[in-house]
């Protein structure tokens, strides 16, 4: 068998990937669902800066003499929001990190036993540079995928709610306006 003509019927068939991951994830389930789930409050934190705005923009042109005030008011509310954005967003990349490296290590692993057990024609057929490329790059290609997608998908979901949520709190009408035209494009 020579890795150039191997077979990529299965390569879109998201089901028989995760079926043949879940090995691999299983271990680590807790501290990866752990990761995903801090990617809920980073991606809705982004609405608040808006809020933010919105709240010293409205203060300062009702009541001027607060300016001083509400500007450290708010800038310090900004700062922490930011911090805690960040505290969270480091968490988050740091257990996804973690646990997408203990996958990979744990696929390396089979496939390096595997890859023991082959005949010696298998090395006649194939380079040394194309089998340690493929045992080098393509169970961390495989895990970055499965781990990096979901965070992404789910920071970016609530991200795309909060900011839907700030314009509908700060005008319903433009809102609407916006979403529909958004919608018809």
């Amino acid at each position: 068998m020579k890795l150039n003509e191997v077979n990529y019927d299965n390569t879109y068939d998201y089901k028989y990937l995760y079926k043949r991951m879940w090995p691999y994830v299983k271990p680590y389930l807790p501290k990866g669902l752990l990761g995903l789930l801090l990617a809920i409050p980073v991606g809705l934190l982004e609405g608040a800066p808006p809020l933010g705005i919105k709240y010293y923009i409205d203060t300062i042109t009702k009541h001027p003499e607060l300016t001083l005030k509400v500007s450290f008011v708010g800038g310090l509310l900004i700062i922490v929001i930011a911090v805690l954005q960040g505290i969270l967003g480091y968490f988050n990349n740091y257990l996804n990190e973690w646990v997408g490296q203990k996958i990979t290590i744990g696929l390396k692993k089979d496939l390096f036993k595997k890859l023991l057990q082959f005949e010696p024609a298998f090395y006649d057929k194939n380079s040394s540079g194309l089998v340690m490329s493929r045992f080098l790059g393509d169970p961390g290609a495989a895990c970055s995928g499965i781990i990096t997608n979901l965070k992404d998908l789910i920071s970016t979901s609530f991200s795309s709610v909060a900011y839907v949520g700030v314009l509908i709190y700060l005008s319903w009408k433009l809102s609407l306006c916006a979403i529909f035209i958004i919608a018809g494009s």
